[in-house]
């Protein structure tokens, strides 16, 4: 029910958290990607990760991976990335591994092209190990830094068609990281502005991001400082204005329903 009265703008949730509110930085003037890759830039501290570099003594047991436009090579193990059915699934035709003049395999996906080595940290921790980043924030500094490498590894896992890590960032989000509503406001742009894969994990990230939105509704309309940048979004793209209606939409059903029924009791009774 507390949900409930978050989307439908319950008055003592906006004073509730309008010190938070207060300490949000305000939307900028330039583009939501301009910002995000500033605030990546700003907020990502330098991650660790299990990635080889250097001769290779047994060749045959590790990938190389050639990253952005610069071709930065990083090692993994081959155990972590060879079974990958996005990378290799001879009943679907796939295979994005070669061996090169070395005798050393590498990992060969258009997508490369297109990521940054400082994203591919994440990638790579997340093949390694099944998480990437900081594994439990405890806010602050810490839970910022967190929505930002969640952001950096959606992109790139979007890029390499990494389902697997897609759906474990929506997982990762809904159940260990409270994004700030500038973070999450950020995000939903880019994501609605991206083409839609058809993957359940686009479905997940759009559902989490349109809600958590709705919930704050009152409070992005009534701040100074979000309103009207929050407007300008909503125009721009129609499909999160959408999703966010049909969630209010539905809590506010929600909270009529026992007014009606409450009103249908008394009329029986004067009857």
């Amino acid at each position: 029910m507390d949900s409930v009265k978050r989307l439908t703008g319950d008055i003592s949730a906006v004073h509730q958290t309008a010190e938070k509110t207060a300490k949000l930085n305000p939307f900028p003037q330039r583009s939501f990607l301009d910002d995000f890759c500033g605030r990546l830039n700003q907020n990502l501290k330098e991650p660790t990760s299990d990635i080889v570099d250097g001769e290779l003594s047994e060749s045959k047991d590790f990938v190389q991976i050639l990253i952005g436009p610069t071709n930065e090579i990083s090692t993994l193990a081959k155990q972590s990335v060879w079974n990958r059915p996005y990378w290799r699934d001879p009943r679907r035709g796939i295979n994005h591994f070669d061996m090169n003049e070395d005798g050393i395999w590498e990992l060969r996906h258009p997508g490369l092209d297109e990521i940054e080595s400082e994203d591919f940290v994440f990638v790579a921790e997340y093949l390694e190990s099944g998480d990437f980043g900081y594994r439990r924030p405890q806010g602050g500094e810490d839970m910022e830094e967190a929505v930002a490498q969640c952001m950096s590894a959606w992109f790139a896992a979007e890029r390499l068609d990494m389902s697997d890590l897609m759906d474990y960032i929506v997982e990762k989000l809904q159940k260990r990281i409270e994004p700030a509503m500038y973070d999450v406001m950020v995000f939903a742009c880019q994501i609605y502005n991206s083409p839609d894969t058809g993957l359940p994990s686009y479905q997940w990230l759009k559902d989490y991001l349109a809600t958590s939105i709705a919930e704050n509704y009152w409070i992005y309309l009534s701040d100074d400082h979000l309103s009207s940048s929050f407007i300008e979004k909503l125009q721009l793209f129609p499909e999160l204005e959408r999703d966010i209606y049909m969630r209010r939409l539905v809590a506010l059903e929600q909270r009529l329903e026992p007014e009606d029924d409450d009103q249908n009791e008394g009329d029986a009774e004067m009857s």
